[in-house]
């Protein structure tokens, strides 16, 4: 009881924006300098420009249409935001692409968008003061759809390995970062 008074009397203490603590097992750096946000990437029903992807919001038009890329009989829903026309050549070599689902390329493209939005490159040596940062929830859902199917039909043997790596939450910021270098 007296450790929790003392955690809610510290952030009573604390001018507002100042940094939020938490218990910490040792693996988080505090970051108490501020981030600037220098450029934006942008993958979208819309399209990949800023431009397309603002005006389709200002003027309330929805992405929202039938789904075509794969059969949505006996599913609940057959509407998504689908993205068609997306070209990744435009962004990732083909021989890249093979390894790759579209979620990752998705995140590939944005990264590099972003990247050029803000008229910046990451060194090969890298750069402790610059990065992408990319919001991932799951991993892509044909692969994983792909990987689990096979899995339990066929068991942990007959479950594609190379598909593996593409059914992790984060294998799209990943291959972002391992883009990035």
């Amino acid at each position: 009881e007296q450790h929790e008074r003392r955690k809610r009397d510290a952030r009573q203490d604390r001018p507002a924006g100042s940094w939020n603590h938490h218990e910490s097992n040792g693996n988080v750096r505090r970051v108490e300098r501020s981030v600037t946000v220098s450029g934006i990437g942008v993958v979208s029903v819309f399209g990949t420009s800023h431009a397309a992807f603002r005006d389709a919001l200002l003027e309330g038009r929805s992405g929202i249409v039938a789904l075509s890329g794969f059969e949505t009989t006996g599913c609940r829903s057959t509407l998504a935001a689908e993205i068609t026309g997306f070209q990744p050549s435009t962004w990732i070599p083909p021989m890249k692409q093979r390894r790759m689902d579209r979620t990752g390329m998705y995140a590939v493209a944005a990264s590099k968008l972003a990247l050029e939005d803000a008229g910046a490159s990451i060194p090969s040596e890298g750069d402790d003061h610059m990065g992408v940062l990319l919001g991932a929830w799951t991993a892509g859902g044909g692969s994983t759809q792909v990987f689990l199917d096979a899995l339990f039909r066929n068991g942990p043997t007959g479950a594609p390995a190379l598909l593996f790596d593409s059914t992790v939450a984060n294998a799209a910021a990943s291959l972002a970062g391992l883009e990035h270098h």
